[in-house]
């Protein structure tokens, strides 16, 4: 239907979805290289974070020229505003403002693709991440979204004369072209759960210039045996440690995973796990990453051993917690029916004896050997930060990066990160993540999720408010040939206002400082004890994340922008129920997620 069938009211801070259509027909053409709006519409969804769509499309019929990620205006309090962060923060009574990114190539007489995306920033919980419909009761009454919510607009040209043609705009999965479309959602005991989707699930829209409605229209579907229908679930985990350990001093702790694939097909299972540590303490951040084929009805122990190490405290015992998450999918393409069960989590409780510090890091350099070839690629990162930060305080920049090893032979992965800042006045560094990062080996079709960032405060402008300028470059590289090395590299900016004047703090260690996983020495595995031990686990958020495609370890700061992606590719995907709509007076895109998966929610958080 036409876009004004969708309103936001800023007296009630409520927004409001029209009828939507898959079809926008022009009977009365325009020969000439014209513009549409359409509206991104996401609808039934709960404690939504951050999306992003993958679009496919012909670059000289109809492409994308400009996105809106904010396209309503709040007068009560001057914020632009859409669906994403609709909510108001109860402690400001403002809305959060938001992360956009995108990734458009520009025209060109060939099949193109393009990623968009974007996500509310700072702290999440359930109040502050948005449902439609509501809640009952709902988490937070300081909005309403009952039938859908605007998420973007976006800005199509049709390119020159398209007379009496009907032309397509596809949202796809991440077949030919990942990452695919997904969003981002806020779980149960602050966790993050990010839901890809597979080509069954998504819909696109059309345009009928000069005609009154749209032809029929083939679209391009993945090419057979990349679908896979398999539900793969991670189904326990175990940890075991010492019920106590010496300060200052390595120990062992061990971790088994279980993981079944329940079929009906055979698929690639990707698996891996991210390791939380309590203040003061230090080890591997990732470990056990890795991919092997499982045959339907089929289950698989993974174990593995990780050195940690904790300082003491001045009365000589204190205790900290360690926590494990470990999660499995398929492929991309593979169609999970039940994707809350893809991660589970679990947390030991170690007493630490002593008053030593942390030990000396070192950073043994191995000799590298022969690795083959192994193409890796950044498939995409994002950066995140507040929009401003009182002068003098320190502030955090949040780097997420997806890498992928396209093979044919495994390789060990090294990341870089670079940080730059511009701003008036002096900024300084206060944290100590690593700037380059061996994480281990990563095996052919696998990926790896990584997250770095950096701490940092500004003395401020003279006049009291100013903009710092963060630059981001990131690097993957391997001991194997590249054959592409091209895709191994991203850039991305995000500017910070400081706020105020004021001298830069004291330099001094940072609580829960992220480790360089190569500064932990090997050790001999221990007995782990009967004290410290848990098992089973915990499904992440009660409901465990990701659909099978989603490298769901994703921090808290994850920010759905992307770049450094494909600019052509053939389009792939076939119309399903809608999800998330893009419309404009008829137009249509979906993005779906079957009622199916919207009831497991409900059902397994309120149960």
């Amino acid at each position: 239907m036409d876009p004004a069938g969708n309103n936001y009211d800023p007296a009630t801070n409520t927004m409001t979805v029209g009828t939507v259509d898959g079809c926008l027909a022009s009977p009365q053409a325009n020969s000439s290289t014209h513009t549409h709006t359409a509206q991104l519409v996401i609808q039934n969804v709960e404690d939504l974070i951050g999306w992003q769509a993958r679009l496919n499309y012909n670059g000289d019929e109809m492409r994308p020229t400009n996105i809106d990620f904010d396209p309503f205006l709040d007068t009560t309090t001057g914020q632009e505003v859409s669906f994403d962060n609709l909510p108001k923060d109860n402690a400001t009574g403002k809305h959060r403002e938001i992360v956009a990114g995108s990734s458009l190539p520009p025209g060109g007489p060939y099949p193109q693709t393009a990623l968009i995306g974007a996500a509310y920033v700072r702290t999440q919980d359930f109040a502050i991440s948005p449902d439609t419909p509501p809640k009952n009761p709902p988490d937070d009454p300081s909005y309403g979204a009952p039938n859908g919510g605007v998420l973007a607009s976006v800005d199509f040209e049709v390119e020159g004369d398209q007379t009496g043609r009907t032309l397509s705009m596809q949202v796809d999965d991440g077949i030919p072209n990942p990452p695919g479309s997904a969003i981002t959602v806020f779980m149960d005991e602050g966790l993050i759960l990010s839901d890809y989707f597979s080509e069954g699930e998504l819909a696109s829209g059309f345009h009928a210039e000069g005609a009154a409605a749209c032809s029929p229209m083939p679209l391009p579907t993945n090419p057979p045996g990349s679908a896979r229908n398999a539900d793969v679930a991670v189904t326990g985990l175990e940890m075991a440690a010492p019920e106590s350990v010496e300060a200052g001093k390595y120990s062992d702790l061990h971790i088994t995973a279980t993981i079944q694939n329940r079929g009906p097909d055979e698929v690639e299972v990707s698996y891996g796990g991210e390791m939380r540590y309590g203040k003061d303490c230090t080890g591997p951040l990732q470990s056990g990453d890795g991919s092997e084929p499982v045959p339907a009805d089929t289950e698989i122990r993974k174990e593995v051993s990780v050195s940690f190490a904790c300082a003491g405290s001045a009365d000589g015992a204190r205790s900290v917690g360690i926590r494990a998450i470990v999660t499995a999918h398929g492929p991309y393409g593979t169609q999970d029916p039940n994707p809350f069960d893809n991660g589970r989590t679990a947390q030991v409780t170690v007493t630490v004896i002593g008053t030593a510090p942390l030990p000396t890091p070192t950073s043994p350099v191995p000799t590298p050997a022969p690795y083959g070839v192994a193409d890796l690629q950044i498939m995409g990162a994002s950066v995140s930060a507040p929009a401003s930060a009182p002068a003098g305080q320190g502030f955090d920049v949040m780097v997420n990066m997806d890498i992928r090893n396209e093979g044919p032979d495994t390789t060990p992965l090294v990341v870089s990160s670079t940080v730059l800042v511009v701003a008036e006045g002096e900024c300084v560094r206060l944290d100590y993540y690593p700037n380059v990062v061996e994480l281990g080996d990563i095996g052919a079709q696998s990926e790896r999720h990584y997250t770095t960032g950096a701490k940092l405060a500004c003395t401020g402008g003279s006049d009291g408010s100013s903009a710092a300028t963060i630059d981001i470059s990131l690097g993957a590289s391997g001991w194997a040939e590249d054959p592409n090395p091209q895709n191994n590299s991203w850039n991305g900016q995000v500017a910070v206002n400081i706020l105020g004047t004021a001298p830069l703090p004291t330099l001094a260690p940072i609580d829960g400082t992220p480790i360089d996983p190569s500064q932990v020495p090997d050790s001999t595995p221990s007995n782990p004890g009967v004290g410290g031990s848990s098992s089973s686990g915990t499904p992440e958020g009660g409901v465990s994340p990701a659909v099978a495609q989603a490298n769901i370890r994703t921090p808290a700061a994850a920010v759905l922008s992307a770049a450094a992606f494909p600019q052509t590719g053939q389009p792939a995907g076939e119309s399903g129920p809608n999800w998330m709509l893009l419309a404009v007076a008829g137009v249509v895109l979906g993005l779906t997620a079957a009622t199916a998966i919207a009831v497991r929610r409900l059902i397994s958080r309120r149960a």
